[in-house]
């Protein structure tokens, strides 16, 4: 998701030296997708073919104890519009701190760690956003962005992911002969869209009856497309703003999850899965979320002839199995909503899980 660079030499604050002085270079320990409601951080999860844009700062005091003008940009990208230095995953040999790490991440330009001070880290992923939205960044409220779009086509969904900060890392860190040995400097990436499934089904097996139900399509209507976005909430707050990132929505729009071309080509069970911004579902005063189902329904005695179906769903008004509303999808949450076809009723349930299996770019595969 690009790369960029910064000067490595000059008399400067933030002067760097080379390998062989008493620098060593940057790299980063595997990503690690946040797992809501497992206790620890688990590794292996972030995709190796997915490159992420990191940001980083220099100071001089801790992070809580320096004021806004005591930072200085150390790593912003700068032959790139300061948009973040890519980072992408690299298998060859490379010694660190006297560890030869045989896997890890780093830019393509090589950065040192400063002879003083501390660097904090912040970061996005996937690197290629930077290709589709202005980014800015500032140490306060990390990266801000205006008119995130989530494209109309599934094909084009991917999970957009930005991290906490990682605050006060110095070149003495890197230390190897402990128990939980130095691999590069830890990245904690949270998802900030919201995961939609829908679970299309018959309620029983028709076929002895020679019932075919065909889902033809499948959407969702008056979705926002359109918000900005701040990383941070301040300076104060290490963790990505989960309650207040999404502003300033605009753009409603119709999201086909399916669609089929011809009647044979959905004879059982069909999920379509979506990734869309978080939002409330009532419509903020106007239209509410609803969710448009088209099937048709035939059998031997109909000859050529079928029963086309459409029935709308207002998706603010979905209760759980517990009774309770799900009216707003919120980041990092995967909503699955399951709709049972019957000869004469049709049923709709919603649920909300953690966004538990973290992969990018697909959708995970459920896990309740």
């Amino acid at each position: 998701m690009m790369v960029a660079g910064a000067v490595l030499s000059g008399c400067t604050k933030t002067d760097v030296v080379s390998v062989e002085g008493a620098s060593r270079e940057i790299v980063f320990d595997a990503p690690v997708p946040r797992v809501h409601t497992k206790a620890s951080l688990v590794k292996d999860l972030y995709p190796k073919n997915t490159a992420f844009c990191v940001f980083a700062d220099q100071h001089y005091d801790t992070f809580a104890n320096t004021e806004a003008d005591g930072f200085t940009p150390y790593m912003r990208g700068a032959e790139d519009g300061g948009e973040g230095v890519e980072v992408k995953y690299h298998d060859t040999s490379l010694d660190i701190a006297g560890k030869d790490l045989d896997s890890y991440w780093k830019p393509d330009r090589s950065y040192m760690w400063p002879k003083e001070g501390y660097l904090t880290f912040a970061a996005y992923s996937p690197s290629h956003l930077r290709e589709q939205v202005q980014i800015s960044y500032t140490p306060e409220y990390g990266v801000e962005m205006e008119d995130y779009t989530v494209d109309t086509d599934p094909d084009k969904h991917y999970d957009l992911m930005f991290s906490h900060r990682t605050t006060d890392q110095r070149k003495e860190d890197m230390v190897v002969d402990t128990p939980d040995p130095y691999d590069g400097v830890q990245i904690v990436f949270e998802h900030v869209l919201s995961a939609i499934v829908f679970h299309v089904q018959a309620d029983r097996d028709y076929s002895e009856w020679e019932y075919n139900v065909h889902l033809t399509n499948l959407s969702v209507h008056n979705v926002y497309s359109t918000a900005d976005f701040r990383q941070f909430a301040g300076k104060e707050s290490n963790e990505v703003d989960i309650a207040g990132m999404w502003t300033g929505y605009e753009g409603k729009q119709e999201y086909v999850a399916f669609h089929a071309d011809s009647d044979d080509s959905i004879m059982h069970d069909q999920d379509a899965d979506l990734i869309l911004l978080p939002q409330t579902l009532d419509g903020d005063g106007g239209e509410p979320v609803r969710m448009e189902l088209c099937f048709d329904m035939s059998h031997p005695d109909m000859g050529e002839k079928k029963t086309s179906h459409s029935i709308m769903f207002d998706l603010s008004q979905g209760k759980k199995a517990d009774n309770t509303v799900i009216d707003r999808w919120e980041p990092g949450k995967r909503y699955v909503y399951t709709v049972t076809i019957g000869l004469n009723t049709i049923e709709f349930s919603p649920e909300v899980y953690a966004w538990e299996a973290d992969q990018v770019p697909d959708l995970p595969p459920l896990d309740k």
